[in-house]
């Protein structure tokens, strides 16, 4: 058994109170890495509010960053602020991060790096029109 293909899966958590916002970010990452469709974002916890309507929820996207597409994702509108938490191999985070800065207004929080995996924080904004 190998585990080569587990290295190129990376971690997306996403902080926000709007559905529509998680749809946004995984229809961006669904597009440039096509075996990611099908595996519908799922729901990791809430806030202290217990998953009160309005009230930030963590949703987990399991990106299989091995897949890149040639295709580019379009700009997809957010309705408020997402945090993201990228984890992974390090070439693969970054390829993650490359495409949300492409499609989002992205604001880089931190990162901490590892021997064998890198992890790094953003914050998507929506864009000014």
């Amino acid at each position: 058994m190998t585990t080569q293909h587990v290295h190129t899966h990376v971690d997306v958590l996403l902080t926000t109170s709007a559905r529509q916002d998680v749809d946004a970010v995984y229809d961006a990452l669904a597009t440039a890495f096509p075996a990611t469709a099908g595996r519908e974002p799922a729901q990791e916890s809430s806030a202290a509010a217990g998953g009160a309507p309005g009230h930030p929820k963590v949703w987990a996207i399991d990106v299989d960053a091995m897949t890149r597409a040639a295709a580019e994702s379009r700009p997809s509108p957010l309705a408020g602020a997402v945090s993201v938490g990228i984890s992974g191999c390090p070439v693969f985070v970054h390829q993650v991060r490359d495409v949300l800065e492409d499609v989002f207004e992205a604001e880089e929080l931190g990162h901490v790096s590892g021997d064998q995996e890198e992890e790094i924080r953003l914050r998507l904004i929506p864009r000014a029109h």
